[in-house]
Parts: C-alpha cells; structure tokens; sequence
C-alpha cells in the first residue's frame, strides 16, 4: 500500500459498484467518465490489488474488492458522523441499531430507557428483521450493531447467550 486513502476516491468506488457502472457513477458524482476511472486507478495502486472485475458491460468486485467495500462503506459513514458530530456538538447523534422483531418484543422497552438514561445525547434508530439479514447490513456498513441469532457461516460478534428451543402448537394438533 502506498499513500493515504483519500475519502473522494472512496466515494468513486461505491458510486461505481452502487451505480453498477462507470458512466452511472460519473453521472451520480458530476464527474466525467475519464475521471473516474482514474480515480478509481489511484484508488487500486494506493490498496495494491485490483478492486473491481470490468467487463464492457458490467462490473463486479475482487474478492479483495468486497472486502474493501465494506471498509469503504465504514470509513465513509464515520467521516460523515466525525463532521456532524464537529459541526453540532450539542444535537443527538443516533446510532442505527438491529434485531429480530421477538427480541425486540421481549427486551427492546426496558433496555431503550436504561440507554436513555445513560446516553441522553445518542438516539437510537432500531430496524427489525430476521438476523442473517441483518448481518449483512452490518456488513454494508448500514447498522452499527446488531442483536441476532448466530447462523451457519456467521462468526463474527460476540457470543452473548443460549436460548431454548420450545415448539408451540394448538392443544389438538398431534
């Protein structure tokens, strides 16, 4: 790797694969063509490997590419935050929070006041929804945490407890 991440090529690289295109995300960035795949090739010699697969009519991510995107992602949103929080430093900030509906059901209530009471300035935003789609907005860069159900192929997070597995069904079914 050599030089610094600069957040405009950054930018370039998630317009290009939101945008699923060069031309698109020139249009997008009100930047020429040109532009962006230069800066998208300074973006590549500065990580080292190639980001994006072009074909002449689609691009598509590396493997190292996807791996970076969600980096890209992060970094991108936390320097969004870092120049809000800067700018108005007595407003909330809010923090995107995930969970399955049950969970939230059961321990949402209770946990959103003892987090008020703690943290008065920060406002949590919650999306609910089944936890490996949830993981995924993680991953994207979407949510800042997420309360879920560990999954095959998901190992990432924090193990936090067992629940038991209970079938529930109508008194004359048999």
């Amino acid at each position: 790797m050599s030089g610094e991440l600069d957040g405009t090529l950054l930018k370039v690289f998630v317009a290009i694969i939101e945008c699923q295109g060069f031309s698109a995300a020139a249009e997008r960035l009100h930047k020429t063509q040109s532009t962006v795949s230069q800066s998208l090739q300074r973006l590549e010699d500065i990580v080292g490997t190639p980001l994006i697969r072009r074909t002449s009519r689609s691009v598509g991510l590396t493997p190292g590419g996807e791996t970076f995107l969600i980096y890209a992602r992060q970094i991108l949103k936390l320097h969004s935050e870092a120049v809000s929080a800067a700018q108005l430093p007595n407003q909330q900030v809010c923090i995107h929070l995930g969970m399955p509906e049950d969970y939230a059901e059961y321990c949402l209530g209770g946990m959103l006041k003892d987090f008020q009471a703690q943290f008065s300035q920060v406002r949590p935003d919650v999306c609910c929804e089944m936890s490996t789609a949830l993981v995924g907005r993680l991953q994207r860069g979407e949510l800042d945490l997420v309360l879920g159900v560990e999954h095959a192929g998901l190992h990432s997070g924090e193990y936090l407890c067992d629940e038991p597995l209970v079938w529930v069904a109508a008194p004359s079914w048999s």
